[in-house]
């Protein structure tokens, strides 16, 4: 089932990435992509900012929050490792309440 939902998927982006290929030299294509660009931009901001209301909780909420999103932004650390690290840290932290 997995294959059948992810492999139409990846056919297609790579049929459009060999065409793609040829035509990236032309300008109408380049202001294309940079408007694609702006547009997911604007997806993750908006993901960011719906996540943000839904998930912070407290002041480690806004600390881990505002630590990830700067992080994230300006070093080339994987967001995957940001979101592991806050992950362990909240469980640590809420396993430390508990005790308490």
């Amino acid at each position: 089932a997995t294959l059948g939902m992810i492999s139409p998927s990846l056919i297609i982006i790579s049929l459009i990435a060999s065409i793609l290929k040829e035509f990236m030299a032309l300008p109408i294509v380049l202001h294309a992509l940079a408007g694609i660009r702006i547009t997911v931009c604007a997806l993750m901001l908006n993901t960011v900012f719906s996540l943000m209301k839904s998930g912070i909780k407290d002041k480690l909420g806004v600390l881990l929050f505002l630590f990830g999103f700067l992080l994230a932004t300006f070093t080339p650390i994987p967001t995957i490792l940001l979101v592991v690290c806050a992950a362990v840290i909240g469980i640590f932290v809420k396993l430390r309440k508990e005790r308490v």
